[in-house]
Parts: structure tokens; sequence; C-alpha cells
């Protein structure tokens, strides 16, 4: 089973400490494709993002462009995913490998819905 499938499982059973486990090893774990949370971002899913972060997820998680959750989220046009990461103290002044903030990824996306949030 899946990091992802395991963490899941977890949550449905409210087993909190299982989760924390698991984003524990998830941190950790040298991944070969995309991280599972990038696909919550982009998909909507507030409510796993949020059950990650309150475990323990780093905000500032990037993939190997250094696009990180927020950058996605501004890409994306997912403001309340957006939001949530700010919250959760997300650094809306990271940059990727291309030089841009996040910011400037939501301009050159057009997606200022999004930037009006920050």
């Amino acid at each position: 089973m899946s990091i992802k499938q395991s963490f899941l499982d977890a949550c449905q059973n409210n087993d909190s400490l299982k989760c924390a486990m698991l984003i524990s090893i998830y941190r950790n774990e040298i991944l070969q494709e995309p991280l599972f949370i990038f696909e919550c971002v982009a998909l909507g899913d507030v409510q796993t993002l949020l059950l990650m972060l309150n475990n323990g997820l780093n905000p500032n998680l990037c993939d190997f462009e250094g696009i990180s959750l927020l950058h996605l989220c501004w890409q994306l046009d997912k403001s309340d995913e957006a939001g949530v990461l700010l919250d959760f103290g997300a650094d809306p002044k990271q940059l990727n490998i291309y030089g841009e903030t996040p910011f400037k990824t939501a301009m050159r996306n057009a997606c200022f819905h999004t930037v009006s949030i920050h």
C-alpha cells in the first residue's frame, strides 16, 4: 500500500497518530513522482490539505523545480487553498528555480482572483 493510500485510510479512520507518522515518513521520503499533496491542491481538496498541515506538513513544500504549494495555488487560481497555506505560514516570497515568487507566477498566468487574497 502506498503512503498516499495509507494516509487517506488513516484520515478516514480519524487516526491522527498514524496520520502524523505517515506525514513524517512522507516528508523524509525521496519520491520519483509528484507528491500527492500537489494533487490535493490541484483538485481543490482543502480537507486533506488542512489535515496534512495540522499534522505537520511543511506549507513551503516544493517539487524538484522549486515550485511550492503556494506557486501551484496561484498558478491554478486556487484561492481557498492559497489562503489555507498562508494561514499556516507559507512564504509568499519563496522563489522557484526560475526566480519567480508565487505572486509573479499568478501574474504570468493572469490569476488575479487568487492574488487579491494576498
